[in-house]
């Protein structure tokens, strides 16, 4: 008889996101590693009275899944995408991660464990611009550091890497297989209109279970944006566009709202598909959001100039925002990442460390060189998709979502946990697929 070779072999990428086979083996293999863990951990918030531990026990008790049972991490991914809209943080210290990321981090042991990460994606997509782009904007920061060395920006850099390599990595893997990708926006979106729904009974509130009502009003932006390209039933799409669309009224986030029009806009030329779906719900109604959206930009950009309004929010961010500006000017170097803290007397009682703007955030943090590198971090991968000769929907988003996060965040905070996350596996996603030479779906 011949030998029998025993060695057991990585699967092919993409096949490896089959669910677990067997149930009982999934469950005893896991489950006892999982409730000590989350035991421990309820212990020592019954010790301290630090709830930071209540909301990492069924994170990390899920941990010996991540390496027990490696083709299980689809399983990672859908939970990260139910849970990115409730943007709750976990952390220690200056280092605070949503829990959706934390589970895109649980990942990716399964993904690299199973070869998901292998090249058989679309090299013109150049997956590794990202990383390269993110290294440039780390070694200013870093730059920048040795010139004023605190170690908080160390430990900010670090928390940023994470939003965004982890889910730009996660979302190349997901590339691999367009069901599990689909599942995560799924998940993503019928979370999103869960959040909607709560915050339609505070209306106006600015903030509903735990949740500000600014980066709550980016979810439901993106989510919008997403649940209008991947909802086929138009009855259901158009419903859960009104409680979208409701819940984001409610929250009252205008930066959202403005970004959400420009996403519209990308999609409406970019993708044939939407621009159909669009045109049912009304060319008028596009029309009279975009002329809105420009409306309240310009009138948005004289409330920045003209201190003398009375709008309390709006002049908030005008001092903040100059604040930042006039440190710059002192310090063309820039003073640190994660260092801002505003020294107008006026805001001493405002509980804010960034200017709500995150161009003139980079500006103070490292002067233009840092700005420099931010913007063709955002930008360059966008401008890959772009060039294209062919977009499937993942492509039309790639470029809708980062551009209406980018204007967004022109008004509030762009570095605040979760609220990158949608983008960056999108990008992630659209630059790894390789499209097939005759799509449904193709640019204008």
């Amino acid at each position: 008889m011949g030998r029998v070779d025993t060695v057991k072999r990585l699967p092919a990428p993409g096949t490896a996101s089959r669910w677990p086979g067997s149930l009982a083996s999934f469950v005893s293999r896991q489950a006892v590693g999982g409730v000590l863990v989350a035991y421990l951990l309820f212990v020592v918030y019954l010790a301290t009275g630090d709830s930071k531990f209540v909301l990492l026990a069924p994170v990390l008790a899920a941990v010996p899944l991540a390496f027990g049972v490696p083709r299980a991490w689809p399983v990672f991914v859908i939970a990260a995408g139910l849970a990115l809209p409730w943007i709750y943080g976990v952390g220690i210290g200056p280092i605070t991660l949503s829990i959706s990321d934390v589970m895109l981090l649980g990942s990716l042991p399964g993904i690299l464990l199973c070869g998901e990460m292998r090249q058989r994606h679309d090299k013109r997509g150049r997956v590794g611009v990202v990383p390269a782009l993110f290294a440039l904007y780390a070694a200013v920061a870093l730059f920048v550091y040795l010139q004023f060395p605190v170690s908080t920006s160390l430990l900010t850099i670090a928390t940023r890497s994470v939003m965004v390599l982890v889910p730009f990595a996660c979302g190349v893997a997901l590339a691999n297989s367009e069901r599990v990708l689909r599942a995560f926006l799924h998940a993503y979106v019928a979370s999103c209109a869960a959040l909607a729904a709560v915050w339609l009974t505070s209306f106006g509130s600015p903030a509903v279970a735990g949740i500000n009502k600014n980066p709550g009003g980016q979810m439901l932006a993106g989510a919008i944006l997403v649940g209008v390209v991947i909802v086929k039933k138009p009855a259901l799409r158009t419903g859960l566009v009104l409680l979208l669309g409701g819940g984001l009224a409610a929250t009252g986030s205008r930066g959202a709202v403005v970004g959400l029009m420009a996403g519209c806009l990308v999609l409406f030329v970019l993708h044939s598909e939407t621009r159909r779906r669009m045109s049912r719900l009304g060319q008028f109604l596009v029309s009279g959001l975009i002329a809105f959206a420009l409306g309240y930009f310009g009138r948005t950009q004289s409330a920045f100039l003209d201190r003398s309004l009375s709008n309390e929010t709006l002049d908030q961010r005008a001092l903040l925002r100059a604040d930042a500006l006039e440190r710059w000017h002192a310090n063309p170097i820039g003073n640190g990442v994660g260092t801002y803290v505003p020294q107008v007397a006026q805001l001493s009682q405002l509980r804010s460390n960034d200017p709500h703007n995150v161009f003139v955030l980079c500006l103070y943090e490292g002067g233009i060189p840092l700005l420099v590198a931010f913007v063709l971090l955002c930008l360059v991968p966008v401008f890959l998709v772009i060039r294209r000769s062919r977009f499937s929907w993942i492509h039309a988003l790639a470029v809708a979502v980062p551009v209406s996060l980018l204007v967004r965040s022109y008004f509030d905070i762009y570095w605040v946990r979760a609220t990158p996350t949608l983008c960056w596996v999108i990008l992630g996603a659209a630059l790894a697929t390789r499209v097939p030479s005759a799509r449904k779906d193709q640019a204008v």
